[in-house]
């Protein structure tokens, strides 16, 4: 629980200040210390969702959340790669005609 209050207080310090990306990390640190105060939780849920253990539903919504955090960090990557392009041919059409 030390582990997950830590991160939430590192990411709300210095990472990321969209309302909606802080609310998210709320959200996932709640669950995530309920999950951890009341285990047998996890296997409830996971029994109402036909999975057998909980273990293994936690083990398959990391899978899809990773898969989701790629994609999030795939579009950034090709944005920065649009802005860097954009700024190479800025610089470029201003090497060639410093008046510009």
């Amino acid at each position: 629980m030390a582990a997950i209050l830590l991160f939430a207080t590192i990411y709300f310090a210095r990472l990321r200040s969209r309302l909606w990306d802080r609310m998210l990390v709320l959200l996932f640190v709640g669950v995530g210390v309920g999950f951890i105060a009341n285990p047998g939780l996890t296997t409830v849920i996971a029994n109402h969702l036909g999975v057998g253990r909980g273990v293994d539903l936690l083990f398959y919504f990391s899978l899809v959340g990773f898969g989701f955090v790629l994609l999030l960090l795939f579009s950034r990557i090709r944005e920065l790669q649009r802005q860097v392009t954009s700024l190479a041919r800025e610089l470029a059409l201003h090497a060639a005609d410093p008046e510009r």
